[in-house]
């Protein structure tokens, strides 16, 4: 029982690390995004962590704006892979690479 209960805190360590880990190389890209391009809306990578829970939030409190902010926070970290893995058709639809 003491060894299931020491892999079960390993693995979630490791779900810590990578989380971490994530969210340090969203925010290189995010760095390097700007010193070479137009610059985004400032939303950081780690604010689009918790966007989740801030759109739960504001859906219960009725936030129209905290509701829109947390729907773009979500979408431009989807973005990022969509559009590096999807050719955009004429017709709208997309293709995986």
């Amino acid at each position: 029982m003491g060894t299931e209960t020491f892999q079960k805190r390993q693995k979630e360590l490791a779900r810590q690390d990578r989380q971490r880990a994530k969210v340090e190389r969203r925010m290189q890209r995010k760095l390097e995004k700007q010193a070479g391009g137009p610059s985004e809306p400032d939303i950081s990578p780690a604010e689009d962590y918790f966007a989740d829970e801030d759109l739960e939030k504001g859906a219960k409190d009725k936030n129209d704006e905290a509701i829109g902010m947390a729907a773009k926070a979500i979408g431009s970290s989807c973005q990022t892979c969509h559009n590096a893995h999807r050719d955009r058709q004429t017709d709208g639809t997309s293709l995986i690479k």
